[in-house]
């Protein structure tokens, strides 16, 4: 009876070890998914904000470009400092277009 027992606890022992084997398998699997989920998100998102900054970038440049809607042909100057005979106003910061009401 007593070796019967004692077969018995070593079965069990077994079975236990068995158990925990498969279950470290099974959070080492677990972990390792999460992890290439992880890295495929951080792509996405660097891909995503290296999209954004090259669109940014062609914005900038599309910016500093002239074009041929903001040039003014004939423009006027400023008068001289002290000539205020007449009332002047600064029309749209970008053509400085001076408009003598």
């Amino acid at each position: 009876a007593k070796q019967r027992e004692a077969e018995e606890r070593e079965i069990r022992k077994h079975h236990i070890a068995a158990q925990k084997e498969v279950d470290n398998r099974r959070r080492a699997e677990e972990r390792r998914l999460r992890m290439l989920a992880q890295l495929q998100q951080q792509q996405v998102d660097q891909d995503r904000r290296l999209q954004q900054y090259q669109l940014d970038q062609e914005r900038a440049e599309q910016l500093k470009r002239p074009t041929e809607d903001l040039e003014v042909r004939g423009r006027r100057t400023f008068p001289p400092k002290g000539a205020t005979s007449r009332r002047v106003r600064l029309v749209g910061a970008a053509t400085r277009l001076l408009v003598v009401c």
